[in-house]
């Protein structure tokens, strides 16, 4: 359909596929002239409204570097595509508590789905945001994001939910990018690979990425003793404290896939 949470891409958006499908079998049981493309992928760009007929996802892709002295919040966690030096190890430390989890909002897996403004969970203190510069110039992501962080728990388990934004120029924070990843063990150096997305974001609008430890209801939240969720109990349930490590060896970032 044309909507996706609370934002209306137009008529353009609607799906071709009744269309495609159609053509397919008018094609192979009736022999008929083929009315389709060889494309492998048809994808709709979220920020011109357009679809697109790819023979693969690019294979372009630029680093995003996570930057903070400690703490990164909207005010000061910072997105650059310029790696900073560090000459010693930093960490930006948030706490997740089972008992107050980070909601889920939006995206592939949450309810309702789609497109939704998540200003208000990016105040959170259990939030860690990376926000960027406004563009210099339009930018298309298209393909699969990755991000790569090396994450340090005081539990034997951990969860991270992982979301990439667009910020627009009006200050409407709009995720177009999810990703979760259970980790068994209390440290871990990760790649997590995030929801297949494509949209190209204006010059002026800003990108951020957003950290935290749970994303319920759309995932169980780890009751930070090991045990699978549907096992432990709640008053059991602990709280785990994150550091993000960020040092010469390991710098968190993000791989954007870029359309040229």
């Amino acid at each position: 359909g044309r909507r996706s949470g609370s934002q209306d891409y137009s008529e353009t958006a609607v799906s071709r596929i009744d269309q495609l499908q159609i053509a397919w079998f008018d094609h192979y049981l009736k022999q008929q002239p083929p009315r389709f493309s060889p494309a492998c992928l048809d994808v709709f760009d979220l920020g011109n409204q357009q679809w697109q007929e790819l023979h693969d996802f690019p294979n372009t892709d630029q680093t995003w570097y996570l930057q903070s002295s400690g703490l990164a919040s909207v005010q000061t966690g910072k997105l650059s595509p310029k790696k900073l030096v560090n000459t010693v190890i930093e960490a930006d430390v948030f706490v997740h508590d089972p008992w107050r989890p980070v909601p889920s909002l939006g995206g592939h897996a949450g309810s309702p789905q789609g497109v939704l403004e998540r200003g208000k969970l990016d105040d959170r203190a259990d939030v860690l945001t990376y926000t960027s510069e406004p563009l210099s110039d339009s930018l298309t992501v298209c393909g699969v994001p990755e991000l790569r962080i090396h994450v340090n728990g005081d539990r034997p388990s951990f969860d991270l939910a992982v979301t990439v934004s667009q910020i627009t120029k009006s200050d409407q924070v709009l995720p177009f990018s999810h990703g979760y990843y259970h980790s068994p063990q209390g440290s871990a150096r990760l790649t997590i690979p995030l929801q297949a997305t494509c949209i190209t974001l204006a010059k002026g609008d800003r990108l951020r990425v957003s950290i935290s430890g749970a994303s319920f209801p759309a995932y169980p939240v780890n009751p930070g003793t090991g045990q699978r969720p549907t096992h432990a109990h709640l008053a059991d349930q602990q709280v785990i404290t994150f550091m993000v490590m960020n040092s010469p060896d390991c710098t968190a970032n993000l791989k954007l896939p870029i359309l040229a």
